[in-house]
């Protein structure tokens, strides 16, 4: 069903319906499915903690990629969110927001292309970082975030907070284990 969906539909779209579709196996195999998305040319950036790159056809910036040190992201002013998401129990998570994880491109905005190092990839709209502040975590209850454990890097919302971040599609943007983040 993805595949015959993501030929005839944007990325976007995929996930309108897959937040459409009634029944739960359906909307589970459709979800499960999602790592097989436009996301699949970009690549993981061996031995960099974080790469950033752009998807700006017009700008100077594209095909370029920024390699962020662990070093460089914990030096990053700390944000917390205290929230449960559907794979863990109400935790305080801790990291920099997204937004400034982001302004180490100066000069990007639009849309963010997020991929994890099991090759699972989502878009994060440009808009939520605004409008419900997600952080980059990379601690959890005061303990770093492992690769077994969600991390390094985890991107977590405030569902709490917001009830429309509970939705399955809202879900589908919590990436664990990420690696890369291209500004479209």
């Amino acid at each position: 069903m993805f595949i015959v969906l993501k030929i005839l539909l944007p990325f976007s779209e995929v996930i309108k319906v897959c937040a459409r579709n009634v029944s739960i196996r359906l909307r589970l195999w459709c979800f499960a499915l999602l790592p097989v998305s436009t996301l699949a040319a970009a690549q993981c950036v061996p031995d960099a903690f974080l790469a950033m790159g752009s998807q700006h056809a017009a700008s100077s910036e594209a095909g370029t990629v920024t390699q962020l040190s662990e070093t460089q992201i914990l030096a990053l002013p700390v944000a917390v969110i205290t929230t449960g998401t559907d794979w863990t129990a109400v935790s305080r998570f801790e990291g920099p927001l997204l937004s400034d994880v982001l302004k180490s491109k100066p000069g990007q905005t639009g849309n963010l292309q997020v991929l994890a190092l099991n090759q699972y990839g989502a878009t994060v709209p440009a808009s939520d970082l605004d409008r419900f502040g997600p952080i980059l975590a990379h601690t959890r209850d005061g303990v770093r975030l492992k690769r077994s454990d969600f991390g390094p890097l985890f991107i977590v919302y405030p569902r709490d907070r917001y009830r429309e971040l509970r939705a399955p599609n809202m879900a589908a943007r919590m990436v664990w284990q990420v690696c890369r983040i291209d500004v479209e």
